[in-house]
């Protein structure tokens, strides 16, 4: 298994919120999007399905921290859906 992600620069994004589906014809020498992968996890080995849970656990924890800087997922005050920017994230767990 392989956990595949790609970098979107804001200016791509804001071009394609623009144009739509014609932005590939305005802009046909644009970079491509390049795809990365992570490394691969044998999902039958206990180990790599850890490490594999783990990796994705932290991909989660890190874009919902509001550290990320990911588009609208930003925790700063240059975000129009961030009313009351969040500090730091707390869980409270109860057994029982």
């Amino acid at each position: 298994m392989y956990l595949y992600y790609a970098k979107l620069p804001n200016d791509y994004l804001a071009r394609i919120a623009q144009y739509g589906a014609s932005y590939s014809t305005r802009f046909p020498h644009e970079t491509k999007v390049k795809l990365h992968r992570s490394r691969a996890y044998m999902m039958k080995n206990a180990a790599d399905q850890a490490a594999f849970y783990q990796l994705v656990a932290k991909l989660l924890w890190y874009l919902a921290s509001g550290e990320s800087h990911v588009g609208y997922l930003c925790n700063c005050p240059r975000n129009p859906f961030v009313t009351n920017p969040v500090s730091s994230l707390a869980f409270i767990f109860v057994d029982g």
